[in-house]
């Protein structure tokens, strides 16, 4: 018997498009939004209720929560605009029910039709099979939702409907299982046994793969493809090509250029033509940035759900941060974010600077900022113990002679004095170096550069300040403490020794990072193909690179780099920031 599904639409040719569509396989039902239609879902056996909605939206919802007081297992199909659909999103979570965004496909509207009603028949079987159903639900909604974007999902459809083999490829943290399960959970295999195989650590292939095998039909995911053993890719090749069992899908995954690899002859050419029948590449996050606000939204409601916490959304800053950071671990590192700054916020709305970035994960055993290159540690403590030593001299001195002149009351005045200056200096000195020592990975965000400059020369005295800003907008991606610290202290460094009246100039402009800048802003996890350079000019007084600037460049080394150029007339820094790409 046919199953009945109801549409409710004010339009009467909406009503009967989706009645032509649906009624082949299906018994469909039209009606309006009037009291007559309760009394057909209480009479009917509805299964499923497509029910178009627009402004104003409330009428509608409680139409529709009416629906499900007199029916709890019904499938709701909406039907709208897309900003409707954020609307809903917020206001109801109901798990039987999805959304078709307008104008939609016939084709789009039948398969969300089709999930819907396994859905519900899922839920309303009661099979002892629970894992399997819940993983069915599972990855029915990961398929709906805007993990993998239209274009995979596009891709994955040609896969539902045969047994041919499948390669999957992308970087780490893209969604390459997901993508894989989201196969075997929806296509012909569904029922089947998921069977993980991982290539780098196997010294036989299963009994799956020869004629004793005794799986009647399943999936088999192989990982990390690229590792498998030769004598083994062989037996894969045979398995496939001789169709040793049809009952067996093969989806294949790697993170590296297998084509690249079949022709170095590091991997089998036939097999590599046989697993690439259906090839579905997934892009990294970075080429992702127009679906990243939509992801990390999905990602917020999961979390919301399962750690049972209040509604929270984004702000548009904080959405703006996600997508201009680079993502280095993709899906995977979207979701830790979104989860932890959903858990530890205390805001219904997170901001940017309450995102929660992972520490940072460099390609080599030393982060930059423990580079070779960089003033060594023995260099910062020789420059400290001169720092602290010349006002401990000054005051051993005066205290010698503090018992023979103690009468003498500007010697007594010259000695606190003395003895004051030097404890502060001591003591800013310690300071600083507890607050670089304090300095975790940095926090960053895209920050607007100048107003922050503007800010830290606002306070200085006894200078020239000669501002040239090329920019009215200069957009970096800094941790604003940590960056406010450097910047202070290489300011102070400058206007300790200098003369009174004495020009310093303060330029920013952009540029184009080389290679090696380009690596040096990747290895901080913000890869950019924009630079922010800050140059700070003053007259060259002394050789010496004091204490201050030392522990500058060693910080900066966290949020970009710093070099010291000097001339016979004057010093010049120049600090190179990550940009924001546009």
């Amino acid at each position: 018997m046919k199953q009945r599904i109801l549409v409710i639409d004010e339009s009467v040719s909406v009503r009967n498009f989706f009645k032509t569509i649906l009624s082949d396989k299906y018994h469909v039902i039209v009606s309006d939004f009037k009291e007559e239609t309760f009394i057909l879902v209480k009479s009917e056996d509805i299964s499923l209720v497509i029910l178009g909605i627009i402004q104003p939206i409330y009428k509608k919802m409680t139409f529709l929560r009416r629906l499900l007081l007199i029916n709890k297992t019904l499938a709701i199909l909406l039907v709208g605009d897309e900003h409707i659909k954020d609307e809903i999103s917020k206001i109801m979570d109901y798990e039987l029910m999805d959304f078709l965004t307008k104008p939609g496909s016939a084709y789009e509207l039948t398969k969300k039709v089709e999930r819907l009603l396994l859905r519900r028949d899922i839920l309303r079987s009661g099979i002892s099979k629970e894992k399997e159903s819940k993983e069915l639900i599972k990855y029915l909604k990961i398929y709906e939702s805007p993990i993998l974007g239209d274009p995979i999902k596009q891709q994955i459809r040609v896969a539902l409907d045969n047994n041919l083999p499948v390669l999957i490829t992308g970087e780490k943290g893209v969604g390459k299982e997901i993508t894989a399960k989201i196969i075997h959970w929806n296509g012909p295999h569904k029922g089947g046994k998921w069977i993980k195989i991982n290539c780098s650590n196997i010294n036989s292939l299963p009994e799956i793969f020869t004629e004793k095998t005794k799986v009647e039909y399943g999936t088999v995911y192989l990982e990390q493809i690229e590792r498998l053993d030769t004598k083994w890719q062989i037996v894969l090749r045979e398995f496939i090509e001789e169709g040793l069992n049809n009952n067996i899908r093969v989806i294949a995954a790697t993170s590296v250029n297998l084509q690249e690899k079949k022709e170095k002859e590091e991997f089998d050419s036939h097999l590599f033509y046989q697993l690439s029948i259906i090839p579905i590449h997934l892009l990294p996050l970075r080429e992702r940035k127009e679906d990243i606000p939509a992801i990390a939204d999905y990602f917020l409601k999961e979390v919301r759900q399962k750690a049972n916490i209040r509604a929270k959304e984004f702000s548009l800053d904080a959405l703006e941060v996600l997508q201009n950071y680079w993502w280095p671990g993709n899906l995977t590192e979207l979701k830790s974010v979104v989860v932890r700054s959903a858990i530890f916020s205390k805001e219904e709305e997170i901001s940017g600077s309450q995102l929660l970035f992972s520490p940072k994960v460099f390609p080599s055993h030393k982060k930059p900022w423990e580079s070779e290159d960089i003033l060594s540690v023995e260099t910062l403590a020789v420059k400290l113990a001169h720092k602290i030593k010349n006002p401990l001299v000054a005051i051993k001195t005066f205290a010698q002679l503090l018992p023979e002149m103690y009468e003498d009351n500007g010697f007594r005045n010259q000695f606190y004095q003395v003895v004051n200056e030097s404890a502060d200096r001591i003591n800013y000195l310690v300071e600083r170096i507890l607050k670089y020592g304090e300095m975790t990975s940095p926090n960053a965000t895209i920050t607007e550069l100048q107003p922050i400059l503007h800010r830290l020369l606002g306070e200085l005295e006894d200078v020239e300040v000669q501002k040239e800003f090329a920019h009215l907008s200069d957009r970096v991606w800094i941790d604003q403490e940590h960056f406010s610290f450097i910047f202070d202290g290489i300011i102070k460094s400058i206007t300790s020794s200098l003369p009174k009246n004495s020009p310093l100039i303060i330029r920013t402009h952009d540029f184009e990072p080389d290679e090696e800048e380009k690596k040096t802003f990747a290895d901080l996890g913000f890869p950019s193909k924009k630079g922010i350079r800050l140059e700070i000019s003053y007259p060259r007084v002394t050789n010496e690179i004091d204490l201050e600037l030392i522990i500058a460049k060693r910080a900066m080394a966290r949020l970009g780099s710093m070099k010291i150029k000097k001339s016979e007339q004057e010093n010049t820094i120049v600090i190179k920031l990550p940009g924001i790409q546009t």
